[in-house]
């Protein structure tokens, strides 16, 4: 049992929970150590596809942000008053000026990476990224972001609205030095999971930070996911309408190039935000620009609670329980992965990571009260660029009877769960390790409602 660790945290109901140990950080200054993230720059491409409506608000009562924050359930977690923290923004840059940014100031740091000077948002793009992410609600709570935490704004994006590679890895590289531990990549580069944006992406991981990368909006043929949304340690998301929980025709598909699923999950999009023409202008924001800030927004949310305040948390530790927050079991396909996303609410949650052998088994001890109606359990685990480890998940009841599984060949998530004749006892979330060379560090999570 020395291999791992675990934590139980209760999330019933969240509301209740403590905030106090999201006070008193403090931050440094950027680190001169950081090591080049990549190298060559890549293709241009046009991001913007999008899909924007003009201020005023329009009259749809039912694509506001706070029916995407419904659909989530972020508000119990917003309102533990997780603020602690940057989320690092790598879009167009954003308007600093907009309501929803000042009173409260929820935006921290605003840079060009450019070369161009100008951090402001030229291309109507940044400033509803942001919005999704933190915007206050100055303009009313239907348009407040998923989370107060403040946003540092990188504009990797030309005045021409283009990007290449090597202002990507210089975002990246930025980012990580200004302690961002979430990342959003609005980036959707027409290059592998092995090119100098995905390896960045990678290295920001192996840095500490959690990366949440749109799978790019080029679907729906076989493999049409970009980078970096296809990094092997950034969670590419994908995009369904808000109103309808159609998977949108655009939203980049999987395989990866090395045959790995994607989007790891899917974010609800066409969500009306704050947008750039002016300081109070709503429009609606589409393509998976939108569904990747709002998984931002949650994965930054999801990392401050499990933190418990200063405490220490991998970015694996959240890949795993945003994870677990799919509404998929086993089998995954390339359109939705582990399937739409919810944070958990009313029940217990458990989290931590083990190393697993070719052939070795490890169990992990879950107590389940009386009650309970679901057990779900869920995997995550770092790979290289070249070579694959199969890991397994089985949720075993107390009687040793295997009651769900989630075996997937090429994946490097598993999520299983089991909501008839859940009864209480000692069940046992089992890893495996299938197909493994080495040890393999392997993220679970699990938790009962």
């Amino acid at each position: 049992m020395s291999a791992r660790f675990a934590r139980m945290s209760s999330i019933m109901p969240l509301a209740t929970l403590s905030s106090s140990w999201l006070r008193g950080l403090s931050r440094s200054s950027p680190s001169t150590g950081v090591r080049k993230l990549a190298g060559s720059e890549e293709i241009d491409y046009i991001e913007l596809a999008d899909g924007v409506a003009r201020p005023p608000a329009d009259a749809n009562p039912d694509n506001d942000l706070i029916d995407a924050r419904a659909q989530i359930r972020s508000d119990p977690y917003f309102n533990l008053g997780q603020t602690a923290g940057w989320i690092g923004l790598l879009d167009t840059g954003v308007r600093q000026t907009h309501s929803v940014f000042n009173g409260p100031d929820h935006i921290a740091i605003a840079q060009d990476l450019t070369g161009g000077g100008d951090p402001g948002d030229q291309c109507n793009h940044g400033t509803a990224s942001a919005g999704l992410i933190t915007g206050n609600s100055a303009l009313g709570g239907n348009w407040r972001g998923v989370s107060a935490i403040s946003v540092d704004s990188f504009d990797i994006y030309g005045n021409d609205c283009l990007v290449g590679g090597a202002d990507t890895v210089e975002g990246f590289e930025t980012a990580v030095s200004w302690l961002d531990k979430v990342i959003v990549a609005e980036i959707q580069l027409n290059a592998s999971d092995t090119s100098a944006s995905s390896t960045a992406a990678d290295a920001a991981f192996d840095a500490g930070s959690v990366v949440v990368a749109a799978n790019g909006n080029f679907g729906p043929g076989v493999g049409t996911v970009r980078s970096p949304g296809n990094a092997h340690k950034a969670i590419g998301i994908g995009a369904a309408d808000l109103q309808s929980d159609a998977l949108q025709g655009y939203s980049g598909r999987g395989p990866s190039t090395d045959g790995r699923f994607k989007p790891d999950l899917v974010f609800p999009t066409n969500v009306e935000t704050a947008r750039s023409t002016s300081n109070t202008a709503l429009g609606s924001f589409g393509g998976t620009s939108a569904a990747t800030p709002i998984a931002g927004g949650a994965a930054a949310l999801l990392r401050n609670w499990m933190r418990g305040g200063t405490g220490s948390i991998d970015a694996g530790h959240v890949y795993s329980h945003m994870i677990l927050g799919g509404q998929t079991t086993y089998p995954f396909n390339n359109d939705t992965g582990a399937g739409p996303f919810q944070l958990g609410v009313s029940g217990h949650a458990w989290w931590g990571k083990t190393a697993v052998t070719n052939g070795g088994q490890i169990e992990i001890s879950i107590p389940v009260a009386a009650g309970k109606t679901l057990l779900e359990g869920s995997l995550w685990w770092p790979e290289r660029t070249t070579g694959h480890n199969d890991v397994d998940l089985q949720l075993v009841a107390p009687d040793g009877t295997v009651r769900d599984s989630s075996v997937s060949i090429v994946s490097v998530f598993e999520r299983a769960g089991v909501s008839t004749g859940v009864y209480p006892g000692t069940w046992k979330l089992r890893i495996k390790g299938y197909s493994v060379s080495g040890a393999q560090t392997t993220y679970w999570s699990a938790r009962t409602r």
